[in-house]
């Protein structure tokens, strides 16, 4: 968690400004979760800080409401904006090239701290298998 909180203001995530007159403060709370590997087995833990989103009322503290659903046009979108600074959870980085990805970690890593995941298991819902045989997607 303290890692967690780190990198987001090493990344300049958010900036610290006056609650406006008038305006309620809105919380936050940390979500822990567990993410295992193929076989069950823990991989790593997660942890993030979520705004308390539910404290909120339609047209008085937000006009609109975005669905959670992930299409090709948003993921585009989001990887455009991560280029612009914007902050970014998990990356998948991919190339023909393995000298080449590993360089660019390696730059990523000094200028962002980044954790390296290892191969792509999951990806929007969608689990990635590797055998000798090639890649599929269950």
């Amino acid at each position: 968690m303290d890692k967690e909180i780190q990198v987001l203001e090493q990344n300049n995530t958010w900036k610290l400004t006056s609650l406006p007159p008038g305006k309620t403060l809105i919380g936050c709370q940390w979500i822990y979760r567990i993410k295992l590997k193929a076989d069950g087995t823990i991989d790593r833990y997660k942890a993030r800080l979520a705004a308390k989103g539910y404290t909120q009322r339609e047209g008085l503290d937000f006009l609109e409401t975005f669905s959670p659903m992930a299409k090709t046009v948003s993921v585009k979108v989001l990887l455009a904006l991560a280029v612009a600074k914007v902050y970014v959870d998990d990356m998948i980085i991919t190339g023909n090239d393995s000298t080449c990805v590993a360089v660019l970690k390696s730059v990523l890593d000094q200028k962002f701290g980044i954790k390296d995941l290892g191969s792509l298991k999951y990806f929007l819902g969608l689990e990635i298998a590797r055998s000798k045989t090639g890649i599929s997607l269950n």
